[in-house]
């Protein structure tokens, strides 16, 4: 995958240590993950003309995310994840 090839090129140019290697991908991966959500939910909310209220759902709900992340402790945090983007995707295909 392209994630670990960017990550060895950080590794080889001595950006990040070959310890962290691993810890680097996942969060890459994460942060792939998240943005194809986002960008996702957001073509949604511009097909059918509601860009504004997507943005402001968007932001809404992920600082209630955040809140809730340091409240409410997790073991599995992809379970965590996948709810939560099972949950905006079924409030957006209602609204």
């Amino acid at each position: 995958m392209h994630v670990e090839n960017y990550v060895g090129f950080l590794v080889s140019q001595g950006i990040i240590e070959e310890a962290d290697q691993e810890i680097y991908c996942y969060g890459f991966k994460v942060l792939m993950f998240n943005a194809i959500c986002i960008l996702s939910v957001m073509a949604i909310g511009l097909f059918f003309g509601l860009l504004p209220e997507t943005v402001s759902f968007l932001i809404g709900f992920f600082g209630m995310r955040l809140y809730l992340r340091r409240r409410i402790p997790c073991s599995d945090r992809e379970k965590v994840l996948w709810s939560f983007y099972d949950d905006l995707f079924a409030v957006l295909l209602v609204y």
